[in-house]
């Protein structure tokens, strides 16, 4: 080859190079133009050309995504339908490119859910929550005019009616505190006319009765069939008739194996069986899936497909001779009823199908489905359906908070989160609360919440749980929401605070809970009820003969640190910050019990502030003051090696929110500026110290959370269904 050849071949390689970089230059320089002309100048259509001259020649296959999804957005914000079909194309055209893809995807969701919406805007659709607070635990239940929501009460138990526009709360029923009976309502329903509630009385494990109050109050409840039958486990209300003369109940027998759907005289009690069945196959997340139709002919119920796992269940409808049953909704999902609309040609129902918990809608005619089911409203997450207001507004209730004892690692030297909290230890009941690690380590102790909502009385169960085996002993107690438990230094008692009394006049009432036999004595119980005194942060002394606590007396507006002797009872004052009206107060005892770790939250000065004392008592020492917060911190402790003190404070960008999330800070003892370690979570409290160090229990709701809520779905109905209702 001569040189002349060899000189053009390598012009020749550049020239290619130089116009690859060209070409590739370009299609970025196109991109760029475009989402200018997008962006700045509003020239959609112009964009969209550049973009598909983009995806033609850009060798970039991200580049080349990015621009067909950009084409989805243009004919999004022009309204085009043109919009679904870019969407989807990056799906099939990039499918490696997964950022992308999850756009797309997530566009694709909404213009669905808009395609619904679009018929519901016309009528004003709206949602609004009108409600925020304990009795939305999912078991109640909107009055026919919208006005009232009926519920348990589990202070004590008793059937309770909330006035929604006022916030009034009034029970219907008056049993005492837990202490004095372990009797509570459940399960309830309106009469037709809003004048009565039926519902179900508790008073033993296998005797439930089936009761009727007057919803003003104004007469004593009166029992229309007794269930004290040791064969029969319990008879839940599901439903009145609409001529308001009879009740639906689901009886089911001691061990749920048989039951049967019955219709129950008002009158006199009388029962006349409907089906016979296994209608503890009718709970879903232990509510009743089931509903009356308004002209009293049907009854709707969702039940699991024979031969398949419950998470297939079908809806169908039985009338109420018994005589004829068909199927309403056949699909390889967990379908189950919400509820029929007040004109008796529509039912609601709750499926999964699509992949997200959704609310549809299905016209039934003469017992059989009129149509094909249409999407009501998407991604409307877990809900409990509270009933239909005579103008067919839908209530329900989103799920609430659930708080459990999670655990971490961490390195004590420097700082560092070795291992975050996924997700809470395991556990059996609702949730859990108050950890605490044993001085020789080999246990975990806290408190499990079992039953309660919905199925029985609530119970907190202390636990003690082996670390080396798993193993647990359990201590039932009849007091409920323990505080901070501290161990002694034997390892023979726990030391924790809780109370006593009845509904407003509890009593703060510091305990010792043996861990061998689980037997529960008083140390200290204050004499006033809660609202104006209270004790908090127990601790033992480095010896175990004495306990420390802080009693707080808002008439006497003193607020003191005591150490108590156990075996003479005497108290001595070891410090007495300054009471504040509203101020929040704890303290921590440091492993060494030499000294205590002070923090108040000073509302009226809108403070923080962490101060050091000689557990002998004397002069404090500030170690670190902060803005106050409108969400104080609940964890407070030494660690295990005493040379910090670790707290949680709200996350700067969360602190506008209603329930922000938490960060851990740490401390030198000695001083210096806080450092904030690696674990963020939505509340933080009752922080305890495996005696390695390295270990940390702690309550919290997690990474979020979610309190519950009940809504008001209003003018919900595509035109398709309206114009059949």
């Amino acid at each position: 080859m001569n040189k002349r050849t060899v000189f053009f071949l390598i012009m020749g390689i550049i020239l290619l190079v130089t116009l690859a970089g060209a070409f590739l230059q370009s299609s970025d320089d196109l991109f760029q133009k475009a989402l200018r002309l997008e962006r700045n100048e509003g020239k959609l259509m112009e964009a969209i050309e550049l973009y598909k001259q983009v995806v033609d020649k850009a060798k970039d296959k991200n580049l080349a995504a990015q621009a067909q999804l950009r084409i989805g957005f243009c004919y999004e914000k022009m309204g085009l339908s043109e919009a679904e079909k870019a969407f989807q194309a990056v799906i099939d055209k990039f499918p490696g490119q997964t950022d992308a893809v999850k756009t797309a995807r997530e566009k694709l969701s909404r213009i669905q859910e808009a395609r619904t919406t679009v018929e519901k805007t016309s009528r004003e659709f709206t949602i609004k929550k009108i409600w925020t607070g304990p009795e939305t635990d999912g078991l109640g239940k909107i009055s026919p005019d919208g006005r009232f929501f009926a519920y348990t009460d589990w202070i004590t138990g008793d059937l309770a009616v909330l006035e929604i526009a006022a916030g009034k709360k009034r029970r219907l029923t008056n049993k005492g505190s837990w202490m004095k009976s372990s009797e509570f309502a459940l399960f309830l329903a309106w009469s037709p006319d809003g004048k009565q509630i039926a519902y179900n009385w508790w008073d033993e494990p296998s005797y439930v009765d089936m009761r009727v109050i007057d919803a003003a109050g104004s007469k004593l409840p009166r029992t229309v069939h007794n269930m004290k039958n040791p064969e029969l486990g319990a008879g839940i209300v599901i439903g009145w008739t609409p001529d308001g003369k009879s009740v639906v109940a689901a009886f089911s027998e001691l061990g749920g194996l048989r039951g049967r759907l019955s219709l129950v005289s008002m009158e006199n009690g009388s029962e006349r069986t409907i089906k016979e069945m296994n209608v503890t196959d009718l709970l879903t997340n232990q509510v009743i899936s089931a509903g009356i139709s308004p002209d009293g002919r049907w009854i709707a119920y969702s039940y699991p497909v024979k031969g398949k796992n419950d998470f297939n269940r079908d809806i169908y409808l039985i009338s109420m001779d018994g005589k004829q049953e068909n199927s309403l909704i056949e699909h390889p999902a967990c379908d189950l009823v919400i509820g029929w609309l007040p004109d008796g040609k529509t039912m609601l129902f709750l499926s999964d199908r699509e992949g997200t918990d959704d609310i549809w809608a299905i016209s039934v005619k003469d017992g059989k489905p009129d149509g094909l089911p249409v999407l009501i409203e998407t991604g409307i997450g877990t809900i409990t359906p509270q009933g239909f207001d005579q103008n067919g507004s839908f209530y329900y209730i989103t799920s609430g908070p659930k708080g459990n004892v999670y655990t971490a690692e961490w390195n004590p030297k420097t700082g560092e989160i070795l291992e975050k909290p996924e997700r809470p230890i395991k556990h059996i009941g609702q949730s859990t609360y108050s950890p605490s690690y044993s001085p020789d380590g080999k246990y975990l102790a806290y408190v499990s919440v079992r039953g309660g909502n919905p199925m029985s009385k609530e119970q907190h169960v202390i636990c003690i749980r082996s670390l080396d085996t798993g193993d647990e002993g359990e201590f039932k107690t009849e007091y409920k929401s323990w505080g901070r438990f501290r161990w002694s230094p034997d390892g023979h008692f726990i030391l924790g605070v809780t109370r006593d009394g009845e509904d407003q006049n509890w009593h703060s009432l510091l305990c010792m809970i043996d861990t061998r036999s689980g037997e529960v004595k008083s140390v200290f119980r204050c004499e006033l009820d809660l609202q104006k005194q209270w004790v908090n942060s127990p601790d033992f002394s480095l010896d175990g003969k004495s306990v420390y606590y802080v009693h707080t007396d808002g008439i006497k507006k003193i607020r003191r640190l005591l150490i108590r002797n156990l075996k003479s009872g005497v108290e001595k004052e070891v410090y007495r910050p300054t009471y504040r009206n509203n101020d929040k107060f704890r303290c921590a005892l440091s492993p060494d019990g030499k000294q205590f770790v002070l923090q108040s939250y000073r509302r009226d000065d809108n403070l923080m502030v962490i101060h050091i004392l000689p557990a002998s008592g004397g002069e404090v020492r500030e170690l670190y003051r902060n803005e106050y917060s409108l969400s104080f911190s609940l964890a407070l402790t030494w660690s295990q090696d005493g040379r910090y003190i670790l707290f949680s404070n709200v996350v700067p960008d969360q602190e506008k929110k209603i329930v922000p999330a938490f960060h851990l800070l740490r401390i030198p003892v000695e001083g210096g500026d806080p450092q904030i370690l690696d674990l963020k979570t939505v509340r933080m409290e009752n922080l305890s110290f495996h005696p390695d160090g390295k270990t940390m229990a702690f309550f919290s709701f997690g990474a979020t959370m979610k309190m519950p809520n009940l809504w008001k779905m209003e003018n919900y109905l595509p035109e398709s269904l309206k114009n059949k209702s």
